[in-house]
């Protein structure tokens, strides 16, 4: 049994008691004053036990918050490695190869099919002294 539940017991107990006391006596006004007293310690520990809830949700709120965060911030971390994974792909690996194959086709036509080509190739390959 709680510290609350038997406050609660206790409060109807008096309850009980004073209705069979005579109104206006000092054993009456003794009780009535001793409920009230009761009535204002229970009232403390409502708003005690509402604030410990608040406080507790707002904790449960916070940490569930952060573990969003948290996992945002891992989701970020992955594509940021992909997409450093597919720049080292695309610029260590496919360009050179896109390059050795346009100027395989130059060695074999002796024009570069489009503009582009000629001049990614041309800043790709050192210059000529003359």
């Amino acid at each position: 049994m709680t510290t609350k539940q038997m406050l609660e017991q206790e409060i109807r107990n008096t309850i009980e008691a004073v209705h069979e006391l005579e109104v206006g006596s000092k054993q009456h006004t003794d009780a009535v004053d001793t409920l009230t007293q009761m009535l204002e310690k229970y009232n403390q520990m409502d708003r005690l036990d509402a604030e410990i809830q608040e406080k507790y949700d707002s904790k449960q709120a916070e940490v569930t918050l952060k573990e969003k965060q948290l996992k945002q911030e891992k989701l970020g971390g992955i594509i940021g490695h992909v997409l450093t994974g597919v720049q080292i792909v695309a610029c260590g690996i496919l360009i050179p190869i896109w390059g050795v194959k346009a100027a395989a086709e130059y060695e074999k036509e002796g024009v570069f099919k489009n503009v582009w080509t000629k001049n990614t190739i041309t800043d790709i390959l050192p210059k000529r002294k003359k």
